[in-house]
């Protein structure tokens, strides 16, 4: 019989959301998950090293940071989770797990420094918070996109301290920011959506850059919109923003063409480039699994898409982290193992690269357009920006 190691999956509980629009679905993380684990099984990488997997699911609601931290023990004490892979804004979660020495590979952009308190355990698919604002502002400069221009920022809770960053970056380069405003928003919104046009508009802000969660930077263009202030506007993969679901609900006339810096594959569809393999063996592994198919159109109508690809990747990452520990491995073995991955292919982004000092995922980003029209990211360039 071979041995199994039990895998914790947490689960993003998203009801609240989907009852304001079923768009905002993901689909069930629990097929796929156990659909990525079937493709490798499939493609004989599994068992690996004589062990097999066996996954244990626990759910949390995404605004209630009580029941990730739950959920997190529960894998951990209950189910005797040797590892784990997060889920969607399970930040808390994957901190708690961290801190009682259980591997965890989330998927959230964090700073670098939630990462640096948490090592070794704490690994995330995206980019270091920190690290993609800086490489946004070292884009936008080399684009020409803003020099000369009366700059404004918004930002919340969530990304104050990577706004830091981004604007210690405008400093370095030589852009001067006129009105930065500060949002006690934890990515839903907040009352200072609705004031931070007005701002913005009255400081005589000519570019506006958003870092604050989807549900406020929506507010705050509408808000524009209806004021009839147009300002130009610069956008990258923070708070969701650069998926085709979060996008459409923008105001066209204001946010037609705007241009962003994202790590993931939107707008491969509305491109209409070819899937890479990593993508395709994903979507293929979750079409056996469940017996439907997976349309591949523009506009991505729900989050399904995004969130299977996201888990492929988490369950491709900590199963190629077992290859890399070898037989009979530790926990602290396994984290060695996810320190030597490199330039592994992603289904939902840019390769994946670990080191010792570095346990963010995506190295690269690329630019992206939106197309009001169509309502969808088409991709305007491979990844070809360093992050």
């Amino acid at each position: 019989m071979v041995a199994a190691l039990t895998i914790g999956v947490a689960v993003p509980e998203l009801s609240e959301y989907v009852a304001l629009d079923p768009c905002w679905a993901i689909g069930d993380p629990r097929h796929q998950a156990q659909a990525a684990v079937d493709g490798w099984r499939a493609a004989g990488r599994l068992p690996v090293h004589g062990r097999d997997v066996r996954l244990a699911f626990r759910e949390y609601r995404v605004n209630q940071a009580g029941e990730k931290v739950a959920a997190a023990r529960a894998l951990a004490e209950e189910d005797g989770a040797f590892a784990v892979i997060g889920g969607r804004d399970f930040t808390e979660g994957a901190c708690w797990l961290a801190r009682s020495g259980v591997p965890v590979i989330d998927v959230n952009a964090v700073p670098s420094s939630t990462l640096a308190a948490h090592t070794p355990w704490m690994f995330t698919l995206r980019a270091a918070q920190d690290v993609l604002y800086r490489a946004f502002i070292r884009w936008a400069d080399h684009h020409g996109r803003l020099a000369g221009r009366a700059i404004g920022v918004f930002s919340d809770r969530l990304t104050r301290e990577s706004t830091a960053a981004a604007l210690a970056e405008l400093d370095r380069l030589g852009h001067e920011v006129l009105i930065v405003l500060h949002s006690e928003g934890l990515g839903a919104g907040s009352e200072r959506d609705h004031d931070a046009p007005a701002e913005f508009e009255h400081a005589g802000v000519e570019l506006l850059l958003g870092f604050v969660g989807g549900s406020s930077w929506i507010n705050t263009l509408r808000g524009c919109a209806d004021r009839g202030y147009t300002p130009a506007l610069l956008d990258l993969e923070t708070g969701e923003h650069t998926n085709d679901v979060t996008a459409r609900f923008h105001p066209p006339a204001l946010y037609d063409g705007t241009l962003a810096l994202a790590m993931s594959r939107v707008g491969d569809v509305a491109a209409g480039w070819p899937f890479d393999l990593a993508t395709e063996s994903a979507l293929a592994a979750y079409e056996r699994h469940t017996g439907r198919g997976v349309a591949r159109e523009a506009p991505v109508r729900s989050g399904e898409w995004s969130n299977l690809l996201i888990t492929a990747d988490l369950v491709s990452l900590l199963l190629t982290g077992l290859e890399h520990a070898g037989p009979g491995p530790t926990r602290e073995v396994l984290v060695s193992g996810l320190e030597h991955i490199r330039d592994l292919p992603a289904a939902s982004g840019a390769d994946v690269s670990f080191t010792e000092g570095q346990h963010w995922g995506f190295r690269s980003a690329r630019t992206i357009r939106w197309d009001a029209g169509r309502a969808a990211w088409v991709a305007e360039s491979d990844f070809d920006w360093p992050l």
